[in-house]
C-alpha cells in the first residue's frame, strides 16, 4: 500500500486546536498532578479528552471536579477495555488540528505543547517529538537529549528516533492519523504505543525533534506495566508488539538497511528483553512460540550475529550479564571472547 501524502489543512493557523487524549484507569494517586500539568499549559486552545476506562477508585470523582473547573475537559465513560481501546475512543471523537496523548500517571512541562506546536508550524512537520524524563526509575535520567532537527527518509527517521516510543512525547498532525487510518491495536496491551509510533513514523513526510520540550514519565508500581503479577502477560504482549512492528516494516520495504535498522530500533526501545531465555517456557506457550518465530526470522535475515552483537554491546557495562542468553543461545562464546581488548577488559571487570 502506498503512503498517503499528508496535506496540511489548518483552519486556524494562528491558534490550531490541540486534542489531548488521556486514558484513565485507577490512578487517583497521580491524576490530579497529570490534569494540573495539562490545564495549565501555556498554550490554551486545548480539547482535553479523558476516557474513564472503568475505574473503580476515586478517579471518576477527580475527573468530575476538574471538569467543573475547566470546561475544556470532556469525560467519556466506558467499561474497562484497556488503554488501546481508550485511546481509540479519544481518536474517534477528537476535533483538534493536532493530537497528543498523555498517560494519566504521567505529567508534562507547562510549555510542552506550546513548544511542540511552534516546531510543527515552523517546519510543517507531521510529527513533532519532544524529550522525556523518567521519574521513579533506578538510575533515572533524561534522554535522548541529542534528538534535534528534522528527519525525512524512513531510515533517517528510525535512526533519529532512537529512544522510547513516539506517542506520549509526540504531537501528531490530525491528517497523518486520520488519512492513514492509524489507531491502536486493541489486542496488544503492552508495547501498543511502539506499533502506533512506527506506523505513524512510516507515513509521516517529515518529523521534527524538540529536545527542550519535556514529558515526565512516572513509574507507577500499581499500573499494568509495572505489576509483577502481570509479568508473563506483559512479556507475551511485548513479543506481540515487537512482532507486529517488524512485520509491518517487512511488509512495506525490502530494503535490507531499513530492515536491519528496525531490529536495532526495537532493541533500543524494548531491549528485546522479552526474547531472553524463551526456551524455559513450555513448547505450547505463546512466549515460546513467538520466540522461536523471531529466531527463524533473524536467521533468515542473516541478522543473528548482528543481533547478538547489539545485545552484547548494550549490556557489556552492566554487571551480571556475562551469562545472559538471547533467544536461548548463550552469548558467552569464543567469538565474544575475541572482541577488542577494551571490551575484554570491561568483561574481566564485571
Amino acid at each position: 500500500m502506498c503512503r498517503i501524502r499528508v496535506k496540511h489543512k489548518r483552519i486556524n493557523m494562528g491558534t490550531p486546536l490541540i486534542s489531548i487524549i488521556i486514558p484513565v484507569y485507577n490512578v487517583e494517586k497521580y491524576l490530579s498532578r497529570c490534569l494540573d500539568s495539562v490545564i495549565n499549559q501555556t498554550y490554551k486552545n486545548l480539547e482535553i479528552i479523558c476516557i474513564n476506562d472503568g475505574s473503580h477508585d476515586n478517579s471518576k470523582t477527580i475527573l468530575e471536579e476538574y471538569q467543573k473547573r475547566d470546561p475544556r475537559i470532556k469525560i467519556i465513560r466506558q467499561e474497562n477495555k484497556g488503554v488501546s481501546s481508550a485511546r481509540n475512543t479519544g481518536l474517534n471523537i477528537c476535533k483538534g488540528d493536532y493530537i497528543g496523548f498523555v498517560d494519566s500517571d504521567d505529567h508534562t512541562a507547562l510549555d510542552f505543547y506550546d513548544k511542540l506546536l511552534t516546531a510543527a508550524l515552523n517546519t510543517s512537520s507531521d510529527m513533532v517529538i519532544g524529550n522525556k524524563e523518567h521519574i521513579g526509575f533506578p538510575g533515572a535520567k533524561i534522554y535522548p537529549s541529542s534528538r534535534k532537527g528534522i528527519a525525512v527518509g524512513l531510515l533517517e527517521k528510525l535512526q533519529k528516533t532512537d529512544k522510547e516510543a513516539v506517542v506520549c512525547d509526540t504531537l501528531f498532525h490530525r491528517t497523518l492519523i486520520k488519512d492513514n487510518k492509524i489507531n491502536f491495536n486493541q489486542h496488544i496491551s503492552y508495547g501498543e504505543d511502539q506499533l502506533f509510533g512506527i506506523i505513524a513514523l512510516y507515513y509521516a513526510n517529515k518529523i521534527a525533534y524538540v529536545k527542550e520540550a519535556y514529558y515526565y514519565y512516572v513509574k507507577n508500581n500499581l499500573s499494568a506495566c509495572h505489576n509483577q503479577d502481570k509479568e508473563l502477560f506483559n512479556k507475551e504482549h511485548s513479543l506481540l508488539a515487537i512482532k507486529a512492528v517488524i512485520d509491518f516494516i517487512y511488509s512495506k520495504t525490502e530494503d535490507k538497511k531499513i530492515r536491519k535498522q528496525i531490529w536495532r530500533y526495537m532493541d533500543r526501545n524494548m531491549g528485546l528483553s522479552s526474547l531472553i531465555k524463551y526456551k524455559k517456557y513450555p513448547k505450547e506457550d505463546k512466549i515460546r512460540i513467538l520466540g522461536e518465530e523471531f529466531y527463524r526470522k533473524a536467521k533468515q535475515m542473516r541478522f543473528w550475529k548482528k543481533l547478538r552483537k547489539i545485545f552484547y554491546d548494550n549490556r557489556i557495562s552492566s554487571k551480571g550479564y556475562h551469562k545472559i542468553e538471547i533467544l536461548g543461545i548463550p552469548i558467552w562464546s569464543k567469538k565474544i571472547k575475541r572482541l577488542t581488548k577494551l571490551n575484554r577488559n570491561k568483561l574481566t571487570n564485571l
